[in-house]
């Protein structure tokens, strides 16, 4: 899966220089940093769910980086918490999930995978794109039979929005160095356009932008 994914990411390197610049909303450019709503958790059946909304993710560096060919991933990380008043609370479920984003320079869309590889959606604009990777309907949280009905619960979620994987940052950095490292692939940066090159170098050390939030206290189910 890595293997292919690189050897996507070289050809939306390659073909980079193709893009003129797709325009987006102001509404996708964040300016103050992305925001992250959750609703009260539920039952749904015999499980715990949640309705989570991400917006403003996107920002004119990502922007431009997805155009340059960089992929992009945006992650959900969550833990439930059982609250215990005068000590520490406790966790009862961690758990997350992640969306990959490509920009496909030869059909000029996005195109949008989960974290397991396969292809959910593809998308005109960024706004599309916020739409499919930050509305979250019915999350599944855990089984309700773990929560106490005499309990008090909250939800802890974390949105992180990132570039480029660890392995794929020393990649870029051993690259932009002058040598990569002896397992890398070699010819993953070797084509780049000179715009792109620009893009690199300016991601390298870009901070992830992140999104917190949690949810009201809530009951456990009998």
């Amino acid at each position: 899966m890595r293997t292919k994914q690189r050897a996507y990411l070289r050809a939306l390197l390659t073909g980079s220089c193709l893009v003129v610049g797709a325009l987006v909303t102001d509404e996708v450019r964040a300016t103050n940093g992305p925001e992250l709503a959750v609703a009260l958790p539920y039952r749904h059946e015999t499980r715990l769910v949640v309705d989570l909304e991400l917006t403003g993710v996107f920002d004119e560096e990502t922007e431009a980086a997805l155009e340059a060919g960089l992929p992009a991933t945006v992650v959900f990380a969550w833990t439930l918490w059982r609250h215990r008043p005068l000590w520490w609370d406790s966790p009862v479920y961690a758990s997350g999930t992640s969306f990959r984003i490509f920009y496909d320079v030869l059909d000029e869309r996005y195109e949008v995978f989960n974290e397991t590889g396969r292809r959910i959606e593809g998308c005109e604009d960024l706004t599309a794109v916020e739409e499919t990777v930050g509305s979250l309907q019915q999350l599944d949280i855990g089984p309700i039979s773990e929560l106490d009905a005499d309990r008090h619960y909250y939800l802890e979620v974390e949105a992180i929005l990132v570039s480029l994987d660890s392995g794929e940052i020393q990649d870029l950095e051993d690259w932009l160095r002058g040598g990569l490292r002896q397992d890398a692939d070699r010819d993953l940066f070797s084509d780049v356009s000179r715009h792109a090159v620009g893009v690199l170098r300016d991601m390298v050390g870009l901070k992830p932008r992140t999104a917190w939030t949690k949810s009201p206290h809530f009951h456990g189910w009998d």
